[in-house]
C-alpha cells in the first residue's frame, strides 16, 4: 500500500481485495497466470472506490525448475520470462517483482534498466546471497531474520548501498523491522501472518500513545 494514513486502514483495505479474490476465483489451479492477475486488479480497482489511498500489486515468482520459469501448461527460457515479467509491470501495474529471474541470470540488469523507478525489483535468496549485491541488477533485497544482531548486520549494510529493504512478516522480527526502519513487510494470508500484523498495529499504536503523552507533557 501507498501513502495510507496508518496500518490498520491499509490492513484492512487487503483483506477487502482478498476476499473479493476468494469469492470470484472458484477454480484457481486451471486459471492463467494474468487472468489470476486480472481478477487481482479488479479487485484493486474496486477497493479504491472506497479508500483514499493507493494499493498496488506484487509477484512472487519462484517458479524456476531445470532451466525453465514453469507455469501452467508451459514454461518460459529466459528471455520470455522477461519479456512476460515486462508485461506484468506495464500492463497490470506490477509494482513489486520478488525472484522474477533465477540468481545468476543478467535478465536482472536489463529490467532493472527499464523498470527501477516504477518497479521494485527484489532478489530473495533461498539461502544466502550468492551473488554480488549490485544495484545494477536490482533495487529491492529481502533480508530474512535471524537474529537481531546478524539481521541489524544485513539491513545497516543493505541501506548503506541504497537498497530497498523488505523483509518477511514473522512475528519475532516485527520490533526488530519497526525500531530499524524497514517500510516494508511481507505478510501471509495465514495465522502467522495475522500474529505479526497484530504486532504491527500494536506497535503502531504504542508509537501514537508515546507520542501524544509526549506532547502534552
Amino acid at each position: 500500500r501507498m501513502n495510507a494514513k496508518n496500518f490498520d486502514t491499509a490492513l484492512e483495505a487487503n483483506r477487502h481485495v482478498a476476499d473479493r479474490l476468494r469469492k470470484q476465483i472458484k477454480d484457481l489451479e486451471n486459471m492463467r497466470e494474468e487472468d489470476i492477475l486480472m481478477a487481482l486488479k479488479e479487485a484493486v480497482d474496486k477497493e479504491h472506490e472506497i479508500v483514499d489511498f493507493e494499493l498496488r500489486i506484487g509477484v512472487a515468482f519462484n517458479n524456476y525448475e531445470n532451466g525453465k520459469y514453469a507455469y501452467s501448461g508451459k514454461s518460459f527460457a529466459d528471455k520470455e520470462q522477461f519479456d512476460f515479467v515486462s508485461k506484468l509491470v506495464k500492463n497490470y501495474s506490477v509494482a513489486y517483482v520478488e525472484n522474477p529471474f533465477h540468481e545468476k541470470s543478467d535478465m536482472y540488469k536489463k529490467l532493472a534498466n527499464l523498470y527501477r523507478k516504477s518497479c521494485l525489483i527484489c532478489l530473495n535468496p533461498k539461502t544466502e546471497y550468492r551473488k554480488k549485491i549490485d544495484k545494477d541488477d536490482f533495487n529491492t533485497a529481502f533480508v530474512k531474520f535471524k537474529n537481531l544482531a546478524a539481521f541489524s548486520s544485513d539491513v545497516d549494510y543493505l541501506k548503506g548501498k541504497r537498497f530497498n529493504i523488505i523483509t518477511d512478516g514473522k512475528l519475532d522480527a516485527m520490533d526488530a523491522a519497526f525500531g530499524l526502519g524497514i517500510p516494508l513487510v511481507k505478510l501471509g494470508d495465514d495465522n502467522l501472518g495475522e500474529e505479526a500484523a497484530r504486532r504491527l498495529a500494536n506497535i503502531s499504536e504504542e508509537v501514537l500513545f508515546t507520542k501524544q503523552n509526549f506532547k502534552k507533557a
